[in-house]
């Protein structure tokens, strides 16, 4: 996606959505309301249980 630019006004909903069209190659530009983004305050583990499976499923560590 090298040569499209992104406007990202999306709430911590969409930070995945993003962060793959980053990936892809799109520049993104993120756009936070004043006072910042609700979602820095967002540990980087699904209940702060650091395993990389629930990051971004949910799923919890067996």
């Amino acid at each position: 996606m090298a040569g499209y630019r992104v406007l990202d006004l999306a709430d911590e909903k969409g930070l995945l959505c993003a962060k793959i069209l980053s990936d892809l190659g799109a520049d993104v530009i993120k756009v936070e309301r004043p006072g910042g983004d609700p979602a820095r305050n967002i540990g980087p583990f699904h209940k702060d249980i650091p395993h990389p499976r629930g990051a971004f499923t949910g799923s919890s560590p067996t």
